[in-house]
């Protein structure tokens, strides 16, 4: 596109036409998403770069991805690449799950790959879960349960696990045998 022909606009003239708040726009370019709009102060101004640019974040938003990688999806696209994005449907990647799940594949060694993490061992809707902090960082969620026996192994279970996180021994027998 010819840069002197080019049309410009002010954030909120580029917000709306995205279909974003300029908060946005301006998130997108402290995280280096979106380049940097000409001008200074008042006088900045976006090009039709930066509303393909927009376009594109979106469409890879749909598909689930973190904004780090959507990053890197856009690094180096020239305006045709932008606009591929921008116009293709979203990824067949159809819940962060999916997502989560090829990241694992692709990130851990071959020999060491797990496997999928499982939907069903994640919380439903509606379904109630018990979150204890084991550590600073470190939660445990359960599914609190009837039964007096698997009561007592989570007890111990997060006593030990936080005795180990706290880089104590294990408890000694008297404790263990309640």
């Amino acid at each position: 596109m010819d840069e002197e022909r080019q049309e410009t606009f002010g954030i909120g003239s580029l917000a709306m036409r995205a279909g974003v708040t300029p908060r946005t726009v301006r998130y997108y370019v402290a995280e280096g998403l979106l380049p940097a709009p000409g001008g200074a102060g008042r006088h900045r101004t976006y090009t039709e770069e930066h509303l393909l640019r927009l376009e594109a974040i979106r469409r890879l938003k749909e598909s689930y991805l973190p904004l780090a990688e959507i990053r890197e999806r856009l690094e180096g696209l020239d305006e045709e690449g932008l606009r591929k994005i921008a116009e293709s449907p979203p990824e067949a990647q159809n819940s962060a799950l999916s997502y989560v799940n090829s990241v694992l594949a692709a990130s851990a060694p071959r020999a060491a790959r797990p496997g999928p993490v499982a939907s069903s061992a994640l919380p439903r809707p509606g379904t109630t879960w018990q979150r204890v902090e084991l550590a600073p960082g470190v939660e445990l969620s359960f599914r609190p349960s009837s039964s007096p026996e698997r009561e007592r192994a989570i007890e111990r279970f997060i006593r030990e696990a936080r005795r180990a996180l706290a880089g104590l021994p294990p408890g000694d027998t008297e404790e263990q045998q309640r």
